[in-house]
């Protein structure tokens, strides 16, 4: 029982000193250069805020639609930006670069899904204190865009390139934190 539970033991903690090793360094696989763009530094905290822009980009992809990057969605950059205060969140924007797979496409596609709809005329997108970053394009392709919120999708057929953004208020932290 003893020999057991120290193999369980050695096992947990080899994978987790192999899971910390692998966070430490740069990928290599294509997803972005891993360089921060200072653009996406560019959330001008207001006085007792601090901005966070260190996301990976799975979890940026992860917390945009509500789903993990499938094998055939093939992310070239994301950034999440957060600005917090005292209270929790008070605004955040994040923007992405992927090559999407068929059905991320049908789901952006799908109004029921994301609540995005066709648009020849996108409203502006980022307030006045938030900067794209430099990779992120802004002009051209099919455009989707929520007609409230501000979740903003453009589609670049030739190299199946999808970019999209959306900014919004924060959220507070929970009671007792």
């Amino acid at each position: 029982m003893k020999t057991g539970l120290r193999i369980l033991a050695g096992i947990t903690a080899a994978v987790a000193v192999l899971g910390a090793g692998l966070a430490l360094y740069p990928r290599k696989d294509g997803q972005g250069d891993g360089k921060k763009d200072p653009a996406t530094r560019s959330l001008v905290p207001r006085p007792g805020e601090s901005v966070r822009a260190d996301w990976p980009a799975e979890d940026v992809f992860s917390k945009a639609f509500w789903r993990h990057p499938s094998a055939d969605d093939r992310i070239v950059d994301a950034v999440r930006v957060e600005s917090a205060g005292d209270d929790g969140v008070s605004r955040w924007a994040w923007f992405i670069k992927v090559h999407p797979s068929a059905a991320l496409l049908q789901d952006l596609r799908d109004p029921l899904r994301f609540g995005l709809i066709p648009t020849g005329s996108p409203k502006p997108q980022l307030p006045a204190d938030i900067s794209a970053p430099a990779w992120f394009r802004i002009t051209g392709g099919e455009v989707l865009q929520h007609p409230v919120q501000g979740m903003t999708l453009r589609y670049h057929a030739d190299g199946n390139l999808l970019y999209v953004s959306d900014h919004g208020r924060g959220f507070s932290k929970a009671y007792g934190q």
